[in-house]
C-alpha cells in the first residue's frame, strides 16, 4: 500500500458530532438544574444556621459577664473578640428589682424560620418599649432596628421587651 491510498481509505472519524455534543450539553444542564437549588438552600440554611450560632454565643457571654463578672459591657467587642459591629448589636437595662433585661441583635439578611428552628426564643421585629434601653457602642444602635431584625436574649422570651404593648405571641395580642 502506498501512502496516497493509506490516506484516502481511511474513514476513521475524529472528534465528537454536533448530535453527541447537544446531548452531552442536555444532560449537564439537567444535573446543574437539579443540583442548584439544593446547593443554594444548603448555603442559606448554613447561613442562618451561623447567625443563629453567633446571636446565641454573644447572648450567652453578656449574661456571663453580668452575672458572673459582676459588670456591664460597654462596647460590644467586650463580647467577643471578632464580634462584628456592623452586623450585631446589644442593649440593656436594669429594672426596679435589679435584674437585668437584655437582648442581642442583627440587621443580617437571613430566613427567620431557619434561625428561629435553632433559636426558639428568638424573634424579629422591633422590640416594643426599648427606649430606655441602653445599646453598646460599637455595634448596631437603635437607628438600625427594623421590621427584619432578629433578636435574641439567652433569659427566655419574657427577658426582653414584647413585640407589641400587648405581648408578642397571637394569644397575648389577641388577649390584650
Amino acid at each position: 500500500m502506498n501512502l496516497t491510498m493509506s490516506c484516502f481509505m481511511c474513514t476513521r472519524r475524529r472528534g465528537f458530532s454536533l448530535i453527541e455534543m447537544l446531548i452531552v450539553l442536555a444532560v449537564l444542564a439537567g444535573l446543574i438544574a437539579v443540583i442548584a437549588p439544593i446547593g443554594v438552600n444548603t448555603l442559606r440554611k448554613s447561613h442562618a444556621v451561623s447567625v443563629a450560632k453567633d446571636l446565641k454565643t454573644l447572648s450567652s457571654v453578656f449574661s456571663s459577664k453580668i452575672y458572673l463578672g459582676g459588670e456591664l459591657p460597654e462596647v460590644i467587642g467586650e463580647l467577643g473578640r471578632n464580634v462584628d459591629g456592623r452586623s450585631f448589636g446589644a442593649a440593656w437595662k436594669k429594672n426596679d428589682d435589679g435584674q437585668y433585661n437584655y437582648f442581642v441583635f442583627t440587621n443580617r439578611s437571613v430566613d427567620f424560620e431557619t434561625v428561629s428552628g435553632v433559636l426558639i426564643d428568638s424573634r424579629q421585629g422591633i422590640p416594643f418599649g426599648i427606649d430606655d434601653f441602653t445599646f453598646l457602642d460599637g455595634g448596631l444602635g437603635r437607628e438600625s432596628l427594623d421590621s427584619e431584625t432578629i433578636y435574641y436574649s439567652l433569659v427566655g422570651e419574657n427577658s426582653v421587651a414584647p413585640l407589641t404593648e400587648f405581648g408578642s405571641t397571637f394569644d397575648e395580642i389577641s388577649e390584650g
